[in-house]
């Protein structure tokens, strides 16, 4: 597919500097971009990367004078060049092929399932009784739905993912391959000199617009649900544990590990591997740097760093500076033991007192 670069333009609503009628195939990054492709640039800094840049079109921050780029591209300008990247891209990009509806000869789907208008089931996948699949539901091949599962419409299961008894999840999400959503909690308790089973008797529950990632696994509740808010954005290889409640738009990266009954709220963003343990609540529009370990309450609005344990940024900072001179502190207090230990032992020579 084709457009202008006057078309991509509008398209975005950005303002034009340059060639309006250049054909454009192709959004790519500045360092492959070709005659036919549009790039962009988030940072204004590195303007001198398009020197050598041979896309035709860049998209760029409003906020900067057009003048700092090279003249042998048009410039768009916008509010969010990345955000604007996006857009042009999903359109010169043609749409995924989407599955055929009809339930495919080696799946087994049980004659108790309700599927709605649409549905398609892919290869040897497996939809058990008391399923519900919404309209336009898509279950790619070697996913198992279990029994009394509820799925939204045009949600789609990707292979090899397996989804609990009694999961319920809404409309328009996406499950990527191996997931785990629904499955027992990891409790237990001594009794006798041996861990016994707590049985798990709950279910989870994802709202609308939400994205599992590959082998990522949700745990269902001991009772109740474990929930997923309306629009949150789960990497891949995620840990979510039982009882947990995940707020709305929320955006956990991988390797992150959520111990039971913790809590999250509205457009919170958990970086890699952050560690969260049980029955801690976090605040809505808290942001946790990488690698963070979270063991109390953070309430919100904030920005959190790395930190163990987390810390707000600006201690998180102040620490930091600290523990790269702890060398240098060390052997500053060795050489004042020393000093005070030669004062003390020679009593002819009077203590000094600073100031």
């Amino acid at each position: 597919m084709a457009m202008t670069v006057g078309a991509l333009a509008r398209m975005v609503a950005g303002k034009l500097h340059g060639e309006a009628d250049h054909q454009i195939i192709e959004a790519a990054p500045i360092e492959t971009a070709g005659p036919q492709s549009i790039t962009f640039l988030a940072d204004p800094k590195k303007a001198s990367q398009l020197t050598a840049c041979k896309a035709s079109a860049v998209l760029v921050g409003n906020a900067v004078p057009v003048a700092i780029y090279p003249s042998h591209l048009a410039v768009i300008a916008v509010h969010d060049p990345l955000g604007a990247m996006c857009v042009i891209a999903e359109s010169l990009s043609p749409p995924p092929a989407k599955p055929k509806p009809g339930v495919h000869p080696s799946a087994v789907v049980d004659p108790s399932a309700l599927l709605g208008e649409g549905v398609s089931v892919g290869p040897f996948a497996i939809v058990e009784g008391g399923v519900e699949l919404g309209d336009q539901v898509v279950i790619q091949g070697h996913a198992v739905v279990r029994e009394g599962a509820k799925i939204g419409a045009r949600t789609e299961i990707h292979s090899h993912a397996v989804i609990y008894p009694r999961t319920q999840i809404g409309e328009r999400c996406i499950v990527y391959a191996g997931a785990i959503i629904g499955r027992d909690g990891f409790g237990y308790r001594m009794i006798d000199g041996a861990h016994k089973k707590i049985p798990q008797l709950g279910a989870v529950r994802l709202g609308n617009d939400v994205e599992i990632g590959a082998n990522t696994t949700i745990d269902c509740a001991t009772f109740g649900w474990t929930t997923v808010g309306d629009g949150t954005k789960i990497d891949n290889q995620v840990m979510i544990g039982h009882n947990c409640s995940i707020g709305r738009h929320n955006i956990i990266v991988a390797h992150v590990g959520i111990s039971g009954s913790s809590k999250t709220g509205d457009y919170t963003v958990l970086a890699g591997k952050v560690g969260v343990a049980d029955h801690v609540t976090i605040g809505s529009q808290v942001m946790v740097g990488a690698g963070s370990r979270v063991h109390a309450d953070l309430p919100g609005p904030a920005k959190y760093m790395a930190g163990i344990p987390c810390m707000p940024e600006h201690q998180a900072r102040r620490v930091g500076i600290i523990v790269t001179q702890l060398p240098e502190l060390r052997n500053r207090v060795r050489a004042l033991e020393k000093r005070l230990g030669a004062v003390s032992d020679d009593e002819s020579e009077p203590v000094r007192r600073a100031g």
